[in-house]
């Protein structure tokens, strides 16, 4: 219910009652589905698996050299840090081109996408 101020000429003001059911009818329509939660997995699991992947091989590697010497566990560790460390530059240009040519093929704009895939190529390749 909206009304005016008491006492005044002011601008009507609405009950805070009424402000919250208005609040939780906007929340609820805005709100996701469990279908939009489910694309999202389908789309996000290969990611997290391959992640997964890689994490455990660095874990399955350094129990292994754990039973070898100390120093060779340290080895492997340090090899894991310095070829994700190479690694995460290329990770990061491709996540990079794949924002572009999603927007680009989102926008109907798919023509755009070679220029995009070329660049980045040449950025990863050092060009």
């Amino acid at each position: 219910m909206v009304g005016r101020a008491e006492g005044t000429g002011a601008a009507p003001v609405a009950h805070v009652a009424d402000l919250c059911d208005e609040c939780l009818l906007l929340m609820s329509a805005r709100s996701p589905t469990s279908s939009s939660y489910r694309k999202v997995i389908a789309l996000a699991y290969p990611v997290v698996f391959s992640t997964l992947a890689t994490t455990l091989m660095g874990l399955t590697d350094m129990l292994f050299m754990g039973h070898v010497s100390t120093a060779a566990q340290g080895g492997v560790g340090l090899g894991a840090i310095l070829t994700w460390a190479c690694a995460a530059f290329f990770v990061g240009t491709l996540t990079a081109i794949n924002t572009f040519v999603a927007q680009y093929v989102g926008a109907g704009r798919p023509q755009r996408c070679g220029g995009v895939v070329w660049l980045g190529l040449a950025l990863a390749l050092g060009f």
